[in-house]
């Protein structure tokens, strides 16, 4: 009888227990993540201001890549430079390679369900552009950029996975003259830890 009793029992409780349901990352108040994409590292924090909407926070350093989708036109002292300019090509090439090598954010962090949130916000960012040319790379220049950066992540475990989204003022920093253009970028996958 004793034997059925602790059965019943451990039975009961591990019923009990498994009801509970865990917090979600974007219920805590204070929200710690690190992430990755590529060779870079990303730690994030954010804190609840309101149910389902918390503000934080971004740093970012290594060798982050994203991908241009679309680019304006080069533009020197707000005028376009075109194929006849003896400095430069009129847009930038999709095939070139972004890097982000230290990059800061600020975002809301508005909880979409209980695994999925966005981090939407300005962010200002340091780094270089490779440019191709017949598959190997021929150049590379210092860029800064800024603007909007939408990320979304769903979270499973004490991970979550997701991919980012700019829309950026890129400007050259060490090209003659001094251009820049407006582009969309995309980091297609980014892993990474909450706490």
């Amino acid at each position: 009888m004793k034997p059925l009793i602790i059965s019943i029992f451990l039975l009961i409780s591990i019923l009990v227990q498994s009801q509970e349901t865990k917090l979600a990352f974007t219920d805590k108040d204070h929200q710690l993540s690190i992430s990755t994409e590529y060779l870079a590292l990303s730690f994030s924090y954010a804190n609840k201001i309101k149910p389902k909407l918390n503000i934080g926070a971004q740093i970012q350093l290594g060798l982050g890549s994203r991908f241009l989708l679309s680019g304006s036109n080069y533009k020197y002292n707000d005028q376009i430079i075109t194929y006849g300019d003896q400095y430069l090509v009129d847009k930038p090439d999709v095939f070139d390679h972004h890097v982000d090598v230290i990059k800061f954010q600020v975002f809301l962090r508005p909880a979409l369900s209980k695994r999925f949130y966005l981090d939407i916000g300005p962010y200002i960012s340091y780094g270089a552009v490779f440019t191709k040319n017949n598959e190997t790379i021929s150049s590379a220049d210092e860029q800064f950029s800024f603007g909007l950066e939408t990320s979304v992540f769903y979270t499973f475990w004490k991970m979550h996975i997701g991919s980012r989204i700019q829309l950026a003022k890129q400007f050259s920093g060490s090209a003659k003259p001094k251009t820049y253009y407006y582009g969309l970028f995309l980091s297609p996958i980014v892993i990474g830890f909450n706490f």
